[in-house]
């Protein structure tokens, strides 16, 4: 069984290797089912998503976020 679940439904195949029992030969069945998303369910996985990426950009942003942590400015006379 194959499951590709995408934003706007999902596709669930579902295969057996038939009466000679090997697969990918002639005699396979395969059932295939094409799902479509609600609109409503379409919507709230766009919602989430788009929380998401506000919710990883502001952790970015934060002291202490995964951003690339640069150097302090330091006077010259630290450096000696």
């Amino acid at each position: 069984m194959f499951i590709d679940k995408a934003l706007l439904g999902s596709l669930v195949v579902v295969r057996s290797s038939g009466p000679d029992r090997k697969s990918g030969s002639i005699d396979d069945i395969v059932a295939t089912r094409a799902i479509r998303a609600t609109a409503k369910e379409v919507g709230g996985e766009l919602a989430n998503r788009g929380i998401k990426a506000i919710r990883d950009r502001a952790v970015e942003l934060l002291p202490g976020g995964d951003k690339e942590k640069l150097p302090h400015d330091t006077d010259i006379d630290d450096k000696r």
